[in-house]
C-alpha cells in the first residue's frame, strides 16, 4: 500500500510539472569573456559555482567544455534562492550581440519549471541600460 501511494504521488507531481510548462524569469547579458564562436541560439548552458578567496561564489556559465562567461553579480542572490529551493531551471542562449562590448556579448534567458501552480520565483529584472537612459535625458 505504501509503495502504491509513493507511486501515485510521484506520477501526480510529474504530471503537474509537465503540465505547468516552463516560465521565463528573465533575459540578461552574460558578464565576462567574449569568445570567438558563441554557441547557437537555443543552446542549453550549464552553471558551475566558483569560489573566490573572499568566500564569494560566482556562477560560471559553460557551453560544452568551454567557460563562456558569468551570471552578472546583480543576480547572485536570485540564483542562490533558486538553488536553495532546488528549482529546476534552464539557461538558454537567446542571441549573440551584433557589436559586442565588455559584458554584453551574449544574451541568455533563464527558464524555470514550476512544481505547482502559483509558485513564486525571485525577480530577474535588469536595471535600465545607462546609455539608453542617458540618451533619453539628453536635451538637444
Amino acid at each position: 500500500m505504501k509503495t502504491r501511494l509513493i507511486l501515485i504521488s510521484f506520477v501526480f507531481t510529474l504530471c503537474i510539472t509537465v503540465c505547468a510548462g516552463e516560465v521565463m524569469l528573465g533575459e540578461f547579458d552574460l558578464a565576462g569573456m567574449p569568445i570567438d564562436s558563441p554557441p547557437p541560439s537555443g543552446s542549453i548552458l550549464r552553471l558551475e559555482p566558483e569560489s573566490t578567496r573572499a568566500e564569494i561564489t560566482h556562477w560560471a556559465v559553460h557551453s560544452g567544455d568551454r567557460k563562456i562567461g558569468y551570471i552578472p553579480a546583480r543576480f547572485h542572490a536570485q540564483m542562490e534562492h533558486l538553488l536553495r529551493d532546488r528549482t529546476r531551471f534552464t539557461l538558454r542562449v537567446q542571441e549573440a550581440a551584433s557589436s559586442p562590448r565588455p559584458g554584453q556579448f551574449l544574451r541568455v534567458a533563464l527558464w524555470v519549471t514550476p512544481r505547482f501552480p502559483g509558485e513564486e520565483f525571485p525577480a530577474f529584472t535588469s536595471p535600465e541600460d545607462p546609455e539608453t537612459e542617458w540618451a533619453l535625458t539628453e536635451t538637444p
